[in-house]
C-alpha cells in the first residue's frame, strides 16, 4: 500500500472512475469507464461522499477533474488533477 500515496494529500489513497462530465469547466461528476464490450460507459452518481470539511469537490486553481478518495479522511472523496499516481480502486463483473 505504501505505492497508494498521494501526494499532496498523504495518507494512502485510490483513484476511481469519478470524472467530471467536462474536465476543462467546474462540471459535476460521473462514473466513466471503459469496458472493452461496450467501449466508454458514463453513469450518473447515485450516492456521494465528498469531504466536506474541504469543501470538496472545489475545482481547485480550475485543475481538478478527477475523483480520489481519501484514507485520512475517512475515506471521504476529494476532487483532484488526474496525472497524479497513486492506486486504483476496480470492480470487475463476474458474470
Amino acid at each position: 500500500m505504501a505505492g497508494c500515496t498521494s501526494y499532496p494529500y498523504g495518507g494512502v489513497n485510490f483513484w476511481t472512475a469519478g470524472q467530471r462530465v467536462d474536465p476543462n469547466s467546474r462540471s459535476g461528476f460521473i462514473w466513466r469507464f471503459t469496458m472493452d464490450k461496450y467501449g466508454t460507459v458514463e453513469s450518473p452518481f447515485g450516492y456521494s461522499n465528498w469531504e466536506p470539511t474541504l469543501s470538496q469537490p472545489d475545482y481547485w486553481r480550475q485543475e481538478e477533474a478527477c475523483m480520489h478518495i481519501l484514507s485520512n479522511q475517512d475515506y471521504k472523496w476529494n476532487d483532484m488533477k488526474c496525472h497524479y499516481a497513486t492506486c486504483s480502486l476496480c470492480e470487475i463483473d463476474m458474470e
